[in-house]
């Protein structure tokens, strides 16, 4: 089921995965519309995957970065990010590093299309063992 979230699309894609595709700028109430629908979908799947598709991604802005971090703190989730450009690369490394230096790290991958996006989330260790 696609929904909108400002100009960006949230994606229930099955299996416990979602997918977030990210148009432009995320600002803080865009981060606050994708965080309170995460929770719902986590809610509905206890080892929820998230997909970024960050194709026509431009940018967090500071106070919608703030919120997801939190978030992430609060219900850690496995994500994979695809067609990070290297800036955003860069942006999604100081996000990991701060939820990391916060006592929260999260399991996270980069790809190049949804298929491999998708193997990863079915896959990941983390979440293997959640499921076991």
């Amino acid at each position: 089921m696609e929904e909108q979230l400002g100009k960006h699309i949230f994606n229930d894609l099955g299996e416990g995965i979602a997918k977030l595709t990210i148009h432009g700028v995320m600002t803080p109430p865009e981060g606050v519309a994708f965080v309170k629908r995460l929770n719902a979908f986590q809610d509905a799947n206890e080892d929820a995957a998230l997909i970024v598709d960050m194709t026509d991604a431009a940018s967090l802005e500071a106070g919608a970065r703030r919120v997801i971090i939190d978030h992430e703190r609060a219900r850690p989730y496995g994500v994979c990010f695809v067609r990070a450009s290297f800036a955003i690369r860069a942006l999604v490394g100081l996000m990991i590093n701060a939820s990391k230096l916060l006592g929260q790290a999260f399991p996270t991958h980069f790809c190049e299309d949804e298929a491999a996006a998708v193997k990863w989330c079915r896959t990941f260790p983390e979440r293997r063992v959640r499921r076991q």
